[in-house]
């Protein structure tokens, strides 16, 4: 019996557990997802530099920074408008912004808020940092990305100015992600999530271990299972009496099938 699923789907600043592998959108201050949201407000994300009103260093109007409409104050793809060492972050569902203070973490590593991520990236998604992008479903074009992918609120409307790109990390790949954060995915693509340590139960799929992911065979709390390819073989699942089952529905990220160990 097929192993069914709970995926990790991209919403509006997190990701969730999804029994079926459609997207799933819960709103900004939702609490089932553990707390790895982080919510679209600038006072989260660090220290809005609120009195920026698009200058340069030098505190000159940066005339070259297009403003997409609802972006009050700087331009977040391309970034403009802020200093050196802030990114232009979307701070509301309605596609405001702010610059925040930027810290150090890398594209893909876990993220408490934006001020946590180097310059330029946001934690608005996943509870990893991003980098932001400007077209919808276009390949990024950033090394170790995919496309872009446009985020959605509650009411699976799209948060204006919000569109980040999605990571092109390895399910089996414990390390793809920095070891820290897991390789997840809606079952066609991949991106990091927040990951937890469970390498048994879990409520959702950001509970378990890297490598790992939430699934059930039936109702109730999910097992957190080893992420294997090579469905219906051992080759990929330590141990003789595991082989790597298949998910319902079935996870197939580049033309390669992957599924479980158990």
């Amino acid at each position: 019996m097929a192993l069914r699923g709970m995926l990790g789907v991209l919403v509006a600043g997190a990701f969730v557990a999804c029994a079926t592998g459609g997207p799933i959108f819960v709103s900004e201050d939702d609490t089932t997802d553990g707390g790895r949201d982080a919510s679209l407000d600038g006072s989260a994300d660090g220290t809005p530099n609120g009195a920026d009103t698009g200058a340069n260093d030098t505190g000159a109007p940066d005339a070259g920074c297009v403003k997409p409409p609802g972006a009050t104050v700087c331009g977040v793809a391309p970034q403009c408008g802020c200093g050196s060492n802030q990114t232009c972050d979307v701070t509301s569902s309605t596609g405001k912004t702010a610059c925040i203070n930027a810290g150090t973490g890398q594209m893909g590593t876990p993220c408490t808020s934006t001020a946590s991520c180097a310059v330029g990236l946001t934690c608005s998604v996943g509870g990893t940092c991003h980098a932001f992008c400007d077209t919808a479903g276009k390949d990024c074009g950033i090394p170790g990305t995919g496309r872009c992918f446009q985020v959605k609120d509650s009411s699976q409307k799209d948060v204006p100015n919000l569109k980040v790109c999605l990571i092109q990390c390895k399910l089996d790949d414990p390390s793809s992600c920095g070891g820290t954060a897991g390789c997840v995915s809606d079952g066609t693509t991949t991106d990091c999530g927040k990951a937890g340590t469970s390498r048994t139960t879990c409520p959702a799929v950001g509970d378990c271990a890297p490598g790992y992911t939430c699934a059930s065979s039936g109702t109730g709390t999910g097992t957190c299972y080893k992420w294997c390819k090579g469905v219906g073989t051992l080759s990929t699942c330590s141990g003789l009496s595991t082989q790597c089952r298949a998910f319902n529905p079935a996870v197939v990220v580049d033309g390669v099938e992957y599924g479980g160990c158990y």
